[in-house]
């Protein structure tokens, strides 16, 4: 599904220039030339990310940043403005919780890489939230072992160091609840044993050669 960038822009032709900067990019984008129509928008339809400039007819971008924020703190939010100088800029975007502000005129390679980046981290969010989900329904069905992965599970961890934990600890359970049974765990988890081993064993859960 394509995420959707509510893009707040008063000026037509500034519009017009964002929409062909990020045509190719897979956003589904809609706009808003107004602070009301933004808020509007942003309330029926909460987007996944937003550019809005701060000098909004109506209602200024940076109560439209707050608005969004409170709805959901993760969704990025990209503060713009020609009419402020930097400084300025950059403090009222740290006042309403923006995630990144660009100056006018800023370069449309930036934004791309802006959004891009925002994007890729969301996807990192949601994956380690439903991870969390997961672990969290393990520990209430099982206690964990003092050496298990779920044990060693640090939310600082770095990101892939996190996610190869996490992984273990699914499986580690999964097994568990398989009975350690890897025919009856791949069943389960809809894995060709193929597959399941080839996880296991990157993971220094399987010893010696897959049984045949």
């Amino acid at each position: 599904m394509k995420e959707t960038v509510l893009v707040a822009e008063d000026h037509q032709s500034a519009r017009e220039l964002i929409a062909a900067a990020l045509e190719g990019e897979g956003y589904n984008l809609v706009f808003a030339a107004t602070g009301t129509e933004a808020a509007q928008m942003a309330g029926e339809h909460p987007p996944d990310a937003a550019l809005i400039d701060v000098l909004l007819p109506g209602i200024r971008g940076s109560d439209i940043c707050r608005q969004i924020k409170a709805t959901s703190r993760t969704t990025p939010v990209i503060l713009i403005s020609g009419a402020l100088n930097r400084r300025e800029l950059e403090e009222e975007s740290a006042a309403a919780g923006a995630d990144a502000f660009l100056a006018k005129p800023f370069s449309l390679d930036e934004l791309r890489t802006v959004l891009r980046a925002f994007s890729r981290l969301r996807s990192q969010g949601i994956e380690i939230e439903h991870l969390r989900a997961a672990l969290s329904h393990a520990r209430e069905a099982t206690a964990a072992g003092a050496g298990s992965a779920r044990a060693q599970l640090d939310w600082g961890l770095p990101y892939h160091r996190f996610m190869k934990l996490a992984r273990k600890a699914y499986f580690e359970h999964a097994l568990q609840t398989a009975g350690g049974n890897k025919s009856k765990l791949a069943r389960d988890s809809g894995l060709d044993r193929s597959t399941l081993y080839v996880h296991l064993r990157n993971l220094g859960m399987l010893r010696g050669s897959q049984p045949t």
